[in-house]
């Protein structure tokens, strides 16, 4: 387990900071923002840019001598140590240094040291071939693995400041009418509102020697709708929990799935506030997992514990009679708390193109999560896109 503090504890300090400036932004301000300019300048002012890797230039290895203290015969002593120095040439960005201190939520054991200095990424290991090749894996391996938490950490940091700005202007909307209300009970006039098009916020610069961004001058807002990168966002909270199961399955596998389920729903509703409902009704039946988006977006997923491929066969004809036609996704998860989990996860791999209601595009996302397109019992040519995400539960202190 590293030392380091985690990249997803970073996103949980900065998102109160985002939600701290929605809220003291002007009013005038917040209703006539474009809501993806406005997003889109937040993220960029508190989250992290990917590493961007320098095409132009090649990775260079050289050698460098270290002196380093060792024992010799009960005395301390400096002696001269080869070492291989590796460079990794990549996009200058002033954040990189504070990324690299960060810990990406899949890491390797044996990861190397790395640093930033001078738009590139360095690591020194041993002079001998084995750590060599080794750390030339390893060094794209860590900036691909931190890039990747930064993706998924950046698309729920987007979807919560979405919400906080439809929470904002509700909150705007409903304030306006009540005053307004009062003022004609009263027959006292009402101060005149700021009118929206007359708002110029001042220009601010974030990160300005390296990247600057520019918060978005006021227009006319635009409709709160479910796009797909909300749905990867909400999968994205989902998977972040399931992973905490699978870093101490000894306390988790002993749950059964409600109860794996609740823990699921609470961290969802710690972002949607009461939102993400468990036991709902949809259609013909009660879904695990039920949150329903502003504006109609509807997510649903089923909790279910391996056992067997039929575990695929009645999760996707549950899930495919609590959708409607108007849906577009859908989410098993499946628990695993059997030995041979690379045998669960080919047994998965298998299946899911034999069901019959299998229509097109299966496709591997990970090792563990994969997706097709499914046809809806109603109606053959409505396709749904099912995600399967398969979890390891398996507690090896009972073996």
């Amino acid at each position: 387990m590293p030392s380091k503090p985690f990249i997803d504890s970073y996103y949980q300090q900065v998102k109160h900071q985002a939600r701290e400036e929605i809220r003291s932004r002007p009013d005038a301000y917040m209703v006539s923002v474009d809501t993806n300019e406005y997003s889109n300048y937040l993220v960029t002012k508190y989250g992290f840019s990917e590493i961007v890797l320098d095409e132009d230039r090649g990775m260079v290895i050289e050698k460098h001598r270290r002196m380093i203290e060792r024992e010799i015969f009960d005395e301390i002593r400096k002696v001269e140590h080869l070492v291989v120095r590796l460079t990794l040439p990549v996009e200058p960005d002033e954040t990189i240094p504070q990324i690299l201190e960060l810990s990406p939520s899949t890491f390797s054991m044996s990861a190397p040291k790395l640093e930033y200095r001078d738009g590139c990424i360095i690591t020194e290991v041993p002079a001998n071939e084995a750590d060599v090749e080794r750390a030339l894996c390893d060094l794209k391996d860590e900036v691909a693995r931190r890039n990747s938490d930064i993706r998924l950490q950046n698309e729920t940091l987007r979807h919560n400041i979405n919400l906080w700005i439809a929470e904002r202007r509700k909150q705007i909307e409903g304030e306006d009418e009540l005053l307004d209300q009062i003022s004609q009970r009263v027959s006292v006039p009402l101060k005149k509102k700021v009118d929206p098009s007359t708002v110029v916020p001042p220009v601010l610069r974030v990160k300005e020697k390296v990247r600057p961004i520019f918060r978005p001058a006021a227009k006319t807002p635009k409709k709160f709708e479910l796009p797909p990168e909300t749905f990867s966002a909400i999968l994205g909270l989902i998977d972040n929990s399931c992973h905490l199961f699978e870093r101490t399955p000894s306390t988790f596998a002993k749950m059964e799935e409600e109860e794996l389920r609740n823990v699921i729903l609470s961290n969802l509703n710690s972002v949607y506030e009461g939102d993400a409902l468990g036991e709902a009704f949809s259609k013909k039946g009660k879904t695990d997992i039920y949150l329903k988006v502003e504006e109609g977006g509807i997510f649903i997923a089923e909790c279910k514990y391996w056992d067997g491929a039929k575990t695929i066969d009645d999760s996707v004809k549950q899930i495919l009679g609590y959708l409607t036609w108007r849906d577009s996704y859908g989410v098993v998860l499946i628990f695993s708390k059997r030995i041979g989990f690379t045998k669960v996860i080919a047994a998965a791999n298998d299946r899911i193109p034999e069901l019959p209601s299998y229509a097109k595009a299966f496709k591997k996302v990970s090792e563990t999560h994969f997706t097709a397109s499914f046809s809806l019992p109603e109606d053959e040519l409505k396709s749904i896109e099912m995600h399967f995400v398969i979890y390891n539960l398996c507690d090896t202190a009972k073996l």
